[in-house]
């Protein structure tokens, strides 16, 4: 396969990508990457209403499983897993680097924050890890702190979003 998808990644970029190559998503038909009725219920049997709808977005979770083949693992179910192990290093590495006021180190752990967060659908948290890596591109790093703790408190209220989907 010779193609590629931009980043930021959206999930519809990377279906037409893939059904261009003709892969198909199981169960997929001509209108399936659009039905939205698959939304109500998550595929692990967890209702939608659960997740705090303004921590995730789970329609590009569901997505993102419809393209999965049936007998595989739930890639939800690992897609979290790895946000939740992934997140706290991220956040260290962070602290880190303010602490050391290494503007390197804090622009790639934001810039692969805001990926990560973006995947899962927290866009509050995207938007936040966006704005650190700004900062630390800019003059001062006085506000990166402040900035810092929003996220985690963010991280926090995506954690329990996520748990209730688990």
């Amino acid at each position: 396969m010779d193609d590629f998808v931009v980043k930021p990644v959206r999930i519809e970029d990377l279906q037409s990508v893939l059904v261009r190559w003709g892969m198909t998503p199981h169960g997929a038909n001509d209108k399936s990457f659009s039905d939205q009725e698959k939304i109500g219920r998550l595929m692990i049997n967890q209702p939608v209403e659960a997740a705090s709808a303004d921590a995730i977005n789970l329609a590009g979770l569901l997505k993102l499983r419809e393209m999965q083949e049936e007998g595989e693992d739930n890639i939800i179910e690992q897609l979290i897993k790895l946000f939740l192990r992934d997140t706290p290093q991220h956040f260290n590495a962070l602290r880190r680097a303010l602490e050391g006021a290494n503007r390197e180190v804090l622009q790639r752990e934001a810039h692969n924050l805001t990926g990560s967060c973006s995947i899962m659908g927290a866009s509050q948290m995207a938007a936040l890890s966006t704005e650190l890596e700004k900062i630390s591109r800019g003059k001062h790093l006085e506000n990166a702190d402040a900035v810092l703790e929003k996220l985690v408190a963010e991280y926090q209220r995506v954690c329990d979003a996520l748990s209730s989907i688990k």
